[in-house]
């Protein structure tokens, strides 16, 4: 199994920084296609970029509302963690 270190070492620079855009699911369309490597590049892309949704929510130290567009997208980014962590396990089992 990979650390997170040893996966965000291996990732391209595109990949680090793709947080700071809206997630391109049509590049995860099947997961199917991935290896154990990817899935876990995935992973991490997901998390950082909730992250940044999350951190774009406080404003002044103020707590704002999601737009319907930032709600949707931390709903979709979600339920593909939950399916990579479902097909990670798998490769764990």
């Amino acid at each position: 199994m990979y650390s997170d270190y040893e996966i965000r070492k291996a990732m391209t620079r595109e990949e680090t920084m793709q947080c700071f855009a809206p997630f391109d699911f049509s590049k995860v369309a099947s997961l199917d296609n991935f290896d154990i490597l990817q899935l876990h590049k995935i992973r991490i892309m997901i998390f950082d970029r909730i992250e940044v949704l999350w951190e774009a929510t406080w404003i002044d130290g103020e707590l704002r509302k999601n737009t319907e567009d930032e709600q949707n997208e931390w709903n979709n980014l979600t339920n593909l963690s939950e399916h990579i962590n479902k097909k990670l396990r798998l490769y764990h089992d």
